[in-house]
């Protein structure tokens, strides 16, 4: 089993202060056209087509945006988190 299965792990992840800022610097690095989707979406919880309608791109790419970023959060987490703490 990997970090990223460990679902029990997820509450004790998103309180941890330290974790929260490597993630916050993981977003931060995001291609801008990829970053503002992102916060839109799952931090301030926009609806896709809310999105796509306020940055005028389709849904197709949108989402495909989104699965971009996610796979470059999760190798960037896993480079600056989890490679670097053997608490999770």
């Amino acid at each position: 089993m990997n970090d990223w299965d460990a679902s029990n792990k997820e509450t004790e992840l998103l309180d941890d202060e330290n974790f929260n800022e490597t993630l916050e610097d993981c977003i931060e690095d995001l291609p801008s056209r990829w970053k503002i989707p992102i916060k839109m979406y799952y931090l301030q919880e926009k609806k896709a087509q809310e999105v796509s309608q306020e940055l005028n791109i389709s849904t197709t790419n949108l989402w495909k945006i989104l699965q971009r970023s996610r796979m470059q959060l999760r190798e960037c987490l896993e480079f600056n988190w989890f490679a670097n703490t053997n608490e999770f």
